[in-house]
């Protein structure tokens, strides 16, 4: 049997990455942010609640990078716009979930060297696509963990893109 990449030693760090922005999302919309289970494969990462009422699904990632740096690495230029790049099946799971639940579904993206928190509203609580994108199957790295995988990925335009501003605290 296979281990998932999110039991590995690397797998494992990007999962405290994704479980401290999850309690940067809590301060700044004003929720609480129920984890999916990190020990096994889930079709989303988090639960969006406030006042025992969910209010969105989330797709969260974390990356080793600044938002200065994003182009260099994430960004996908060539195809009409600058975008950053998912699996799009992802993006599909949690379109379908939204519709499931009546909430929307958002991508956030940590960007670990300078803190920032990259936000993209993905769909609203009917399924509909909020976000610009193109897709296109690609060759990419596969996990964490490294590998090839060619699939199909969706693009998503930065112009979709927002910065998640923190609460200040007074």
């Amino acid at each position: 049997m296979k281990s998932l990449d999110c039991n590995t030693p690397r797998g494992q760090i990007y999962i405290g990455t994704q479980l401290s922005c999850h309690t940067r999302i809590e301060e700044a919309l004003n929720c609480e942010v129920i984890s999916t289970n990190t020990k096994s494969s889930s079709d989303i990462d988090a639960l969006l609640v406030r006042n025992k009422i969910l209010i969105g699904l989330g797709e969260v990632k974390s990356r080793e990078m600044s938002f200065d740096l994003i182009s260099k690495k994430l960004m996908y230029n060539g195809r009409g716009y600058d975008s950053y790049l998912i699996t799009h099946e992802k993006l599909e799971k949690l379109r379908n979930l939204c519709k499931i639940f009546n909430v929307s579904g958002f991508l956030f993206v940590s960007l670990l060297l300078d803190g920032k928190i990259a936000v993209w509203k993905i769909c609203d609580a009917n399924g509909n696509f909020c976000v610009e994108m193109k897709k296109e199957k690609t060759k990419t790295q596969a996990t964490c963990n490294g590998g090839t995988a060619f699939r199909e990925n969706a693009y998503l335009s930065l112009n979709s893109m927002q910065i998640l501003k923190e609460k200040v605290l007074t």
